[in-house]
């Protein structure tokens, strides 16, 4: 299990995306590669595998 400080929120991937948090919602039920949740949260990304996803 990651630490709290290596990951982020939906919230705040939509914050890094510029874009509002409905659209991370539709990202991760339209697209099969989008960075799976972590730690039991399902609301909890790596922010590692959310930047190289958005660079992707």
């Amino acid at each position: 299990m990651s630490d709290f400080s290596t990951t982020v929120s939906q919230a705040q991937v939509a914050g890094l995306a510029d874009v509002a948090r409905a659209a991370v919602t539709q990202w991760r039920k339209r697209h099969p590669d989008f960075p799976a949740p972590v730690g039991g949260a399902s609301d909890r990304f790596l922010v590692d595998d959310v930047i190289g996803w958005l660079d992707g």
